[in-house]
């Protein structure tokens, strides 16, 4: 049963490296979410399935808000003491982002080795010259991706692999509500909910998790709030110094990007996490018309037009007044377009 995705010729290339017996290096971006590993973890359910051998390296532990994916603790992190080791014939297969530099600490290693490449994502870009590269920005998740390729095998879904799938798709889609939601990700949600899946556990697992600590320092943040460009842009900022204090990690705020969403002026949102005195994480999202993946590749980063983030050195107070600027330019050129746009193009 196939969920309308993608026609089976697209999957012919990658089917056909699942015809070698050779093993599998899984691995995603830096700093993964629940769609990075929910669809590594689907894809080395499937190959298991399939008889290949596999394995999964992520450049860090498991965040604590993303363990109940992996009980059986499949996901494996990288230690740069120790030189990353090869099998005879290793293939490298990368999800969920179309650059090796998206790696993280693992790229050297990885680039350090020839091997075939493989790669499976859902974003803008494919830079790196990949064996096989499909890149499906119609797909919701790349869980979908993954999914439906369960599909294009012609193999059933075990239950574990649908409970990891269907974590990566809610979760990329903003558990439905986002504009990337579509037909063909609800049936392929209904699929898994009709195996079994829970959503209400799924919902409980990944977001009720905080603790009393986390939720003190969530309060100094939204204290940081700033209505910005007229109330279009939701600004705010987490210090090093609160998580410190409250020593919790940095897993438990996930997701405090999206409370700004609520106020109806809004159109972007800006969430700036400080990692050190010098070096910050930003977090952007949007509700109308901006490209935030724009915005964040002007900082190195990248995404999605309505979810995207970046890491950059440079003290906090620089990255909010940078970010302003870059905002009000995106709004600016974002108004022009649909200004410029006739009725009748409008309705195209």
């Amino acid at each position: 049963m196939m969920s309308n995705g993608l026609p089976p010729s697209a999957w012919r290339p990658l089917l056909d490296e699942l015809q070698r017996d050779v093993p599998f290096l899984i691995t995603t971006h830096a700093n993964p979410e629940a769609d990075a590993v929910g669809a590594s973890l689907g894809l080395y359910y499937l190959l298991q399935k399939l008889g290949r051998r596999a394995r999964i390296v992520l450049e860090e532990p498991l965040y604590d808000s993303l363990k109940y994916l992996d009980p059986d603790r499949v996901c494996r992190s990288y230690l740069p003491e120790r030189r990353l080791e090869l099998l005879p014939g290793e293939v490298h297969w990368l999800l969920d982002a179309g650059y090796m530099h998206r790696l993280g600490k693992l790229e050297e290693p990885l680039r350090a080795h020839s091997m075939r490449r493989l790669c499976l994502d859902h974003h803008v870009g494919n830079g790196d010259g990949f064996d096989v590269a499909l890149i499906d920005t119609g797909a919701s998740s790349t869980g979908l991706l993954v999914a439906e390729l369960w599909d294009a095998c012609g193999v059933t879904f075990t239950l574990e692999a649908a409970r990891v799938l269907y974590s990566a798709i809610a979760t990329d889609t903003g558990w439905y509500r986002f504009s990337n939601t579509d037909g063909r990700t609800l049936r392929m949600a209904a699929r898994f909910l009709d195996m079994g899946v829970s959503s209400e556990a799924a919902y409980g697992e990944y977001r009720e998790f905080r603790s009393w600590p986390a939720m003190r320092v969530i309060v100094a943040a939204m204290q940081t709030l700033a209505a910005k460009l007229d109330g279009r842009l939701a600004l705010f900022y987490i210090t090093e110094e609160s998580i410190r204090r409250e020593g919790i990690s940095y897993s438990e705020l996930e997701g405090v990007v999206e409370v700004p969403r609520i106020v109806r002026d809004v159109e972007v949102i800006a969430l700036v996490v400080e990692l050190s005195p010098t070096r910050c994480k930003l977090n952007f999202r949007s509700k109308g018309g901006v490209d935030v993946n724009k915005i964040a590749g002007r900082f190195g980063g990248g995404g999605h037009v309505r979810a995207a983030g970046a890491k950059v050195e440079m003290p906090l107070p620089q990255v909010l007044e940078r970010i302003e600027w870059e905002v009000a330019q995106e709004l600016a050129a974002s108004h022009r377009s649909q200004g410029n746009r006739s009725p009748d193009s409008a309705g195209a």
